[in-house]
């Protein structure tokens, strides 16, 4: 090789060596937005956990509620039959 093309190839080489500087130096600003949004994602799927929990329990009163009140009537129900029968028996 002639000392031009080692200048050449030098020059080349140096071009390569910049452009990958930059590639490496996007990659690890990408990577570190990756991280960024890993974390937020977990703190989101932490929250989302917390609203299903408290969603669960939301959604579980009216039907304690409705429990509750479908006990009553059958009880007033089976105690109206017992007065009826009792008050025909006794009459």
């Amino acid at each position: 090789m002639t000392e031009v093309e080692i200048v050449e190839k030098i020059a080349q080489l140096e071009q390569k060596v910049g452009y990958l500087e930059k590639q490496t130096s996007a990659m690890n600003e990408l990577l570190e937005k990756v991280v960024e949004i890993g974390i937020k994602l977990d703190h989101l799927t932490e929250q989302l956990k917390d609203f299903s929990i408290r969603l669960g329990e939301i959604e579980k009163q009216p039907a304690d509620k409705w429990g509750v009140l479908v006990k009553g009537l059958i009880t007033a129900g089976v105690g109206a039959l017992i007065g009826f029968v009792a008050t025909k028996l006794g009459g």
